[in-house]
């Protein structure tokens, strides 16, 4: 199998062009992330304070909200000038929330702590 890369010009060569509806996408996106937060906030609370509440109530909801509401698709994956593939992050700023959560478990399976 051959693998031909195709000439690439300057990124800036081709002007990004919003496409069509874009720009209701993204709205109905960042209200969508602001629904999503309200109940999430809206669920009842552990009896006892703990690492997973405060991370429900408070981190959870607010990156879903930053998240949605920070959506660029200007920032896609793309080409590089030199045949490239380089990874877009879609406007998210990568500084975790979204990312996966791990248990660390105790004796009897009990959750002794939690990171993000």
């Amino acid at each position: 199998m051959t693998i031909s890369y195709l000439p690439a010009g300057p990124a800036d060569d081709v002007p990004y062009e919003p496409w069509e509806g874009e720009e209701e996408a993204l709205a109905a996106a960042a209200a969508a992330g602001r629904r999503a937060a309200a109940w999430i906030r809206s669920l009842p609370t552990a009896p006892e304070p703990g690492p997973v509440g405060s991370w429900l109530r408070e981190d959870l909801p607010e990156s879903i909200e930053a998240a949605t509401a920070a959506l660029d698709p200007q920032d896609c994956d793309r080409m590089d000038p030199g045949g490239v593939m380089v990874d877009g992050t879609g406007g998210l700023d990568g500084r975790g929330g979204a990312g996966p959560v791990h248990a660390e478990l105790g004796e009897g399976g009990d959750v002794q702590g939690w990171s993000f």
